[in-house]
């Protein structure tokens, strides 16, 4: 298709790609592409919640395995507790895993709105998560005294 696409004069390319008759739709004002200065902000902005999601991730691993082996809480994802039964490090490998590659399609999409909204639940969902380990935290240290 390369070569034949090369072949052809200009004027032939859009007769490929347009129907008989119908000129080439110009591009949607809403589906316009942000300004330099703006991708630049929510590229930055999608670096910082895809990577507090990570950080997030790993330390509700690391608190769920600490909270749960003191039996002060039990994990309420079924998928999660089956895994944690089978043993810490497939629980902690999984974890990270699934989420990380989450984080990759995101981050790959990223300049879609769809996944700019998807960093910005994960992120939110775990800083919730974070507020209620903060609870668990306080509990933990209580236990160990």
């Amino acid at each position: 298709m390369g070569r034949l696409w090369a072949a052809l004069a200009p004027s032939e390319h859009r007769l490929l790609c347009c129907p008989a008759g119908v000129p080439a739709a110009a591009p949607s004002p809403s589906r316009s592409l942000p300004s330099p200065r703006l991708a630049g902000r929510l590229d930055r902005w999608c670096r910082w919640a895809l990577g507090s999601t990570l950080v997030f991730n790993l330390l509700d691993a690391l608190l769920t395995l600490a909270i749960v082996s003191a039996g002060l809480a039990i994990e309420a994802n079924p998928l999660m507790a089956e895994l944690l039964a089978r043993g810490p490090v497939l629980f902690v490998g999984a974890k990270l895993a699934l989420v990380s590659a989450a984080v990759v399609v995101l981050w790959r999409y990223r300049t879609r709105r769809l996944a700019r909204l998807g960093a910005g639940l994960s992120f939110t969902a775990y800083a919730a998560i974070m507020l209620v380990h903060t609870q668990s935290i306080a509990a933990l240290g209580a236990w160990l005294r």
